[in-house]
Parts: C-alpha cells; sequence; structure tokens
C-alpha cells in the first residue's frame, strides 16, 4: 500500500501545478481566514473529491481531463458537502481559461 502511494505520488508530480490550477477554478481557491468549524469541512471535502477525481483520470488515462466530466452527485438529501460544478458535472476546459 505505502510503495502503491509512492509511485501514485511520483506519477502525479509532473501535474501537480496544473492539478491545482483545475482545484481552485472548480471549488474555489482557499483563502485563510475565510473557512471555520461550520464553511470549512465542506469544502475540503468538495476538494478532496475532485482531486481524486483528477488524479485517477491522469493516473488511467496519462492526461489531464478535458470537457466536461460528471464527477459527483452529492449523496445525502441536504446537500452535503455542497455544491460541485453544475450538478455534479465540471468542464475541464473552463478551468483552464479561469
Amino acid at each position: 500500500m505505502f510503495i502503491e502511494d509512492i509511485n501514485k505520488d511520483e506519477k502525479l508530480a509532473p501535474y501537480a501545478r496544473d492539478i491545482l490550477a483545475r482545484l481552485d477554478s472548480a471549488v474555489g481557491e482557499f483563502r485563510k481566514g475565510y473557512f471555520n468549524s461550520i464553511t470549512g469541512p465542506p469544502y475540503i471535502i468538495r476538494r478532496r473529491i475532485v482531486y481524486n477525481y483528477i488524479a485517477n483520470h491522469i493516473l488511467d488515462n496519462g492526461e489531464l481531463p478535458k470537457g466536461v466530466h460528471f464527477v459527483h452527485k452529492a449523496k445525502s438529501k441536504h446537500g452535503y458537502p455542497g455544491k460541485i460544478g453544475n450538478g455534479g458535472f465540471i468542464d475541464f476546459d473552463l478551468t483552464i481559461n479561469k
């Protein structure tokens, strides 16, 4: 398990800057002092969901996601962890140009 994580990090390293740019565009940039105990956890969860999607796409396809992708459907009736993209869809071409 640990060796798999190291190999995953090595494969994702060349894409680090692009991954962060897409995360900031899709989920919002982290601003220190903006988040508190109520707003922080949903933001972190949304960011982790999008990060995992991008990372898995890179590992499976060897490239960053392009176009519109369905990333996440909220499973609770309250929509926790909140809105991701447009109904769970993120246009990664738009995130590049923001």
